[in-house]
């Protein structure tokens, strides 16, 4: 007779084989498999310096805080915040609003342009730093100069437009070679897609000069046209401001020659008469002499042909159509 404890159990000397019907099943669960997730490492160069260790040499940004947005080829971005910490600065990885001056050293990278066109933060290049850290700088915090910053709060672009101009030209520092050099660079830029007349020009001479005409520009307005193409005097005549015409038309007013002689006036009398153009033909002389002298010389004594000299072209033209007229009368 079976007992109850021996339910389900392999009895090996009372039966024959045995059954999987006599082993006790127990229920089978599944474990599940817990992965154990490592914890991401940051790259060294965006934890930032610490201060550890770092000997301080001065106050100079002492309770300021600056981000370091990255690098240049002289300086790495920990080098960069090793600098601010030896001068008492606040270093942070992300710009916020306690933020005094986001450094940049590549501005073409994607943070560095977002921050920049944010408008939110004083963004200076790395060569400002390198200025106030200087040991004869010490003593003070120098401000920006308006080529050391790629963007500014309303309140900085505030107080340097009222130190510098629209050309960072300084209004009380005198100007050495390296902001003189900046500044005629930005105005050229400034200047680059504006096209000023022959009048606007001739306006700024009689601003600038007390006689209204400039001596490197006495030649401004005048359309010369050369008789003898490779005479050396039209590059003086370019160079003082004239202006130079391959052929004779209405806007000519000068006409250059070096042969004073009336086989000149015969060469060019077809041409007056058919089109009354009151050109003055001088003498080329003239350009030399009025280079000399940097300033326009009187014609008179240069003059081969004038303008007063059109009335007798002009009379022996009326005569030539009133004889042609009178053959054709004849003729009917």
């Amino acid at each position: 007779m079976k007992s109850a404890a021996n339910i389900g159990q392999v009895q090996k000397l009372t039966k024959p084989r045995a059954k999987t019907s006599y082993v006790k099943t127990a229920e089978f669960r599944k474990l599940s498999r817990q992965s154990v997730l490592s914890p991401e490492k940051i790259d060294d160069r965006f934890k930032g310096v610490r201060n550890f260790g770092i000997i301080r040499l001065s106050r100079l940004l002492e309770d300021k805080e600056f981000c370091v947005i990255n690098d240049e080829k002289e300086l790495s971005k920990n080098d960069i915040e090793k600098l601010l910490h030896e001068h008492a600065a606040k270093v942070v990885q992300n710009p916020g609003k306690k933020t005094f001056c986001v450094i940049v050293g590549n501005p073409k990278w994607c943070k560095s342009k977002n921050v920049t066109q944010s408008g939110l933060y004083d963004v200076a290049t790395i060569s400002w730093l390198k200025r106030v850290t200087e040991k004869k700088n010490w003593s003070n915090l120098k401000t920006w100069y308006p080529w050391e910053v790629l963007s500014t709060r309303s309140s900085t672009k505030r107080q340097i437009t009222q130190i510098y101009d629209e050309f960072n030209d300084s209004f009380t520092d005198d100007a050495n070679e390296g902001t003189l050099k900046r500044t005629l660079e930005k105005s050229k830029q400034a200047i680059k897609d504006q096209h000023f007349s022959v009048a606007d020009l001739e306006f700024m001479d009689k601003k600038l000069f007390e006689a209204g005409l400039s001596p490197f520009s006495i030649f401004r307005g005048i359309i010369g046209y050369f008789q003898n193409a490779e005479n050396n005097d039209k590059f003086v005549f370019r160079f003082m401001a004239g202006t130079i015409s391959t052929n004779i038309n209405e806007k000519v007013t000068h006409i250059f020659v070096y042969l004073n002689c009336s086989s000149i006036f015969e060469h060019y009398e077809d041409l007056f008469v058919c089109q009354k153009l009151k050109i003055k033909m001088i003498n080329g002389k003239w350009i030399s002499d009025c280079f000399k002298k940097r300033k326009l010389l009187a014609v008179e004594q240069y003059i081969i042909l004038g303008s007063y000299m059109l009335d007798s072209i002009v009379i022996r033209t009326k005569n030539l159509i009133t004889k042609n007229l009178t053959s054709r009368g004849r003729h009917n």
